[in-house]
């Protein structure tokens, strides 16, 4: 039985989808995904170059949040046939480990006859290793580049089958600008207060328990500043609850009700 599986290596992903969208490349907030479509292009894509060929499933390789997984690791949890699989992050919020995941899955499944074929979106050199070796036990392997061939190594590209790119028409079907968002104004009262510190309390909770838990369990109540990792973490909690931008003032009171919390 023919079967095909699909690596999708988000930090590339992000920039080419960005790049077209935006016309440079920007942060993730600056550009939102239609899960669904983004779902319905990649089957539709997978038919067209593999006709009669069984999809396994989609891998979608991502680091992590600042406090585990986002809401766009979420909505690919939610789609059927894609599968999360997480890096990990270093101190200044890069995604690393993700290569790794990507070669060891292509040579695992591989090797237990689990695929016949691949589809890679990604275009970092540093696969081509684990691709040479999956092709060399009977794996066909495709390349999909987002917007610019150019925006791939030359070295995965010359080891492919076949190579095929998305313009931005085709990218268009599933991304667009996103909204920008204007912090409303809040008025001070006894209700926004609470609502502060109930967000505190929650951010103090995902923190202690998530990929800064190391650098959270060395905090001391007291603390003048907090740390960057648990502060970017605690305004992306603030800004996930309240479903916009903080302001200057609510950024303000959240740290100090976070930090009064550590006692």
């Amino acid at each position: 039985m023919k079967r095909i599986a699909v690596f999708v290596d988000a930090g590339y992903f992000w920039v080419q989808v960005s790049s077209l969208i935006a016309g440079s490349y920007t942060s993730r907030t600056q550009v939102q995904l239609n899960f669904p479509a983004l779902h319905a292009s990649m089957l539709a894509e997978i038919q067209n170059q593999f006709p009669g060929v069984d999809l396994l499933r989609v891998y979608w390789y991502d680091g992590p949040g600042l406090a585990g997984k986002t809401a766009e690791h979420q909505a690919i949890d939610a789609l059927d046939d894609f599968k999360l699989r997480l890096g990990t992050r270093n101190g200044v919020g890069q995604q690393k480990g993700v290569d790794g995941l990507i070669i060891a899955d292509i040579i695992s499944l591989t090797q237990q006859k689990s695929i016949t074929h691949a589809l890679v979106v990604s275009g970092d050199a540093d696969i081509t290793p684990g691709v040479i070796a999956a092709q060399s036990m009977g794996l066909r392997v495709h390349l999909l580049n987002v917007g610019a061939a150019a925006a791939t190594s030359p070295y995965l590209q010359a080891e492919v089958d076949f190579k095929r790119s998305w313009d931005i028409t085709e990218v268009q079907k599933f991304a667009s600008p996103a909204p920008v968002l204007v912090p409303a104004p809040v008025a001070a009262s006894a209700t926004a207060a609470t609502q502060i510190q109930g967000i505190a309390q929650k951010a103090l909770v995902q923190i202690g328990e998530g990929p800064h838990s190391a650098i959270f369990s060395g905090l001391a109540a007291g603390i003048h500043a907090l740390p960057r990792e648990i502060d970017g973490a605690l305004l992306a909690i603030g800004r996930d609850e309240l479903g916009r931008v903080l302001t200057d003032v609510e950024k303000r009171d959240l740290r100090r009700e976070f930090k009064a919390g550590l006692k």
